[in-house]
């Protein structure tokens, strides 16, 4: 799990984010090898952002957007050597949360 900003478009805050979360999935990989290029993989995303004291929805429905965030982890998971090409993707859910500690949870899955 990534503790930290979420960081979702193109500014000179997504490099060193991504930098981070591509760290932590070394650290998490801990010497093993990342999939095969053939293999079929479902990812689980969970974002969770720190719920603003003036905001009472439930859940975070404003930006970032689901597909930005999901495409900068994907770019640090393919970095990090998880997989070949974050295209062997062919399932994934992704939501976003309030908590009290913002971050991001990632669950990569071989499909048999």
């Amino acid at each position: 799990m990534y503790n930290g900003r979420a960081v979702d478009a193109n500014t000179k805050r997504l490099k060193p984010w991504r930098a981070h979360v591509t760290g932590a999935a070394v650290e998490a990989l801990a010497g093993r090898v990342g999939f095969a290029p053939d293999t079929e993989i479902a990812v689980l995303y969970d974002f969770y952002f720190t719920q603003p004291k003036t905001v009472t929805r439930r859940r975070p429905n404003v930006r970032p957007d689901l597909d930005k965030l999901e495409r900068a982890i994907s770019d640090a998971l393919t970095d990090a050597h998880v997989w070949a090409d974050d295209g062997q993707v062919v399932n994934s859910h992704t939501q976003k949360w309030y908590a009290e500690t913002p971050g991001v949870h990632i669950t990569v899955l071989e499909l048999a």
